[in-house]
């Protein structure tokens, strides 16, 4: 089971060549399901609206469609998964990461990240 954080889901969806060749080639073997917090969803319209990336035609539209079209389940944020945000150790206090490092957790998922932050949890398993 593989959870993407923010980042390597956006790269895969946008073809982006700074995907890390080992994260494309297990997203694309499809041997194992891959799943993406929705908070990854909110955290892209954020970025977008901040103009970090760009979606077209618009961000909605580029994100309903790419939810469609890419087979990744969409978990929830449940209140598991909130009360894990908060319970479990971090070092930082960013609450996208928090949350997408406690579905990873709430799922016995591998993180498909480079974040360094998170690559630092001793807890989480990554891909």
């Amino acid at each position: 089971m593989i959870l993407l954080d923010t980042h390597v889901w956006l790269q895969f969806i946008l073809g982006d060549n700074n995907l890390a060749e080992h994260n494309r080639q297990q997203i694309e073997l499809n041997a194992s399901p891959v799943y993406l917090s929705a908070i990854s969803v909110w955290e892209a319209c954020v970025l977008a609206e901040k103009g970090r990336i760009e979606l077209s035609p618009s961000a909605a539209v580029f994100l309903r469609k790419a939810i469609g079209t890419f087979p990744f389940q969409v978990i929830p944020v449940t209140h598991e998964i909130a009360i894990l945000s908060r319970e479990l150790p971090f070092d930082h206090q960013d609450p996208a990461d928090r949350l997408i490092a406690a579905t990873a957790q709430a799922l016995n998922a591998r993180l498909a990240t480079q974040d360094k932050l998170l690559r630092k949890l001793a807890w989480l398993h990554f891909l």
